[in-house]
């Protein structure tokens, strides 16, 4: 199996979920912080750069975390803006759009040979 065959959409998903859980469970801050923190920089955009059909994994990752960085900002100046600003919310629609994009990665994939 080559690593192209190997999606990342299933990990997204868990990261996303598993991130949210622990954030609303009052998880410990030591397991807590590692966990949101690295669904925040990777998650969201891991979710939609593998739909672009980069060949280098390198890019990819790279990619992935502008991307994610760039999500987390909008919806963090979206909700500030629109005078709604809320740690948790802001996590729960993070994770809906990394959810929705693991979504989109999964059934695209299953189309393809």
């Amino acid at each position: 199996m080559t690593a192209r065959a190997l999606s990342p959409a299933p990990i997204v998903a868990a990261a996303a979920l598993a991130a949210a859980a622990v954030a609303f469970a009052g998880a410990p801050e030591p397991l807590r912080a590692p966990i949101v923190l690295a669904f925040l920089a990777l998650g969201p955009g891991m979710a939609f750069v593998p739909l672009l059909g980069l060949r280098d994994p390198l890019a990819e990752l790279t990619l992935g975390l502008g991307v994610s960085l760039a999500l987390d900002l909008a919806v963090a100046a979206t909700m500030l803006y629109a005078g709604a600003w809320s740690p948790p919310a802001s996590l729960v629609v993070l994770a809906a759009i990394a959810l929705g994009g693991a979504a989109l990665q999964h059934w695209t994939s299953r189309g393809r040979p």
